[in-house]
């Protein structure tokens, strides 16, 4: 089980990847080889885990994740983000996927949030109703 102070710092280290950015790997590998070096390898193992899980977990909060059927404009897009974008510390990364399963429409994923506004999600919902 990982100590609460290593928790902390592998949040810390969380914060400053994010805010480096494209650089993240350059700017952090090299200072978590510095902070890790004389741990044992069990508690090395153990805070790797935790930090790649939850920086899982912090990418997943900041990406805009945009499902749809088929072409996609562009400022629809933006409008999405616009609004997804609100509350929200740093830029949002948009993640676009066709899935023609939908049939028409969108999914929209932020975090643990999926907003469905597809025709897929439609038929599910009157299968569900009928039922």
């Amino acid at each position: 089980m990982l100590e609460e102070k290593d928790k902390k710092l592998a949040n810390r280290l969380i914060e400053l990847t994010l805010d480096a950015g494209d650089n993240a790997v350059t700017e952090i590998v090299p200072a978590m080889d510095k902070l890790l070096k004389d741990w044992s390898s069990a508690r090395r193992r153990g805070f790797i885990r935790y930090f790649l899980r939850m920086l899982k977990r912090a990418l997943q909060k900041e990406t805009l994740q945009i499902q749809h059927a088929g072409p996609m404009e562009g400022s629809l897009v933006e409008d999405l983000k616009a609004r997804f974008s609100q509350g929200i510390k740093r830029p949002l990364r948009i993640e676009q996927l066709e899935n023609p399963e939908l049939i028409g429409g969108i999914t929209v994923k932020l975090g643990d949030n999926v907003y469905d506004a597809s025709v897929d999600g439609r038929l599910k919902q009157l299968t569900e109703a009928v039922r």
